[in-house]
C-alpha cells in the first residue's frame, strides 16, 4: 500500500499474492513441509483469483472502469496464481 496505493480487496493481484502469502505463513510451523504447503498457497490464490469477478477496483487499471463492465476475474491475480500453480508444478516434476 505505501508505495503503490492498492491493498487486498482492491481487486488487484495483491488480492491473490496475499492469499498466497497468509497459506504460505504455515511453513513456520512444527512438522510442515513444502509440497503441501505450496499446494495451499496456489488453492488460495486461484480461489482469491476469482473472488475477484465480484469486487470493485479500489486501484489499478480496472479502478477507471465501470463496475459493471468488470464480468471477469482480475487478470493480474490470475496471472499470480497461474505463475504459483507453475512453479508448483516444476517443483513436482
Amino acid at each position: 500500500r505505501r508505495y503503490g496505493g492498492a491493498a487486498p480487496g482492491d481487486r488487484t493481484m495483491l488480492d491473490s499474492l496475499w492469499a498466497a502469502a497468509q497459506a504460505l505463513g504455515t511453513l513456520r510451523s512444527p512438522g510442515a513441509t513444502l509440497l503441501p504447503t505450496l499446494d495451499a498457497a496456489v488453492q488460495s490464490a486461484e480461489a482469491a483469483a476469482e473472488v475477484t469477478r465480484h469486487m470493485e477496483a479500489g486501484a489499478g487499471r480496472a479502478s477507471y472502469i465501470s463496475s459493471a463492465e468488470l464480468r471477469q476475474p482480475d487478470p493480474g491475480a490470475v496471472a499470480v496464481a497461474a505463475v504459483l500453480r507453475a512453479v508448483l508444478e516444476g517443483l513436482r516434476g
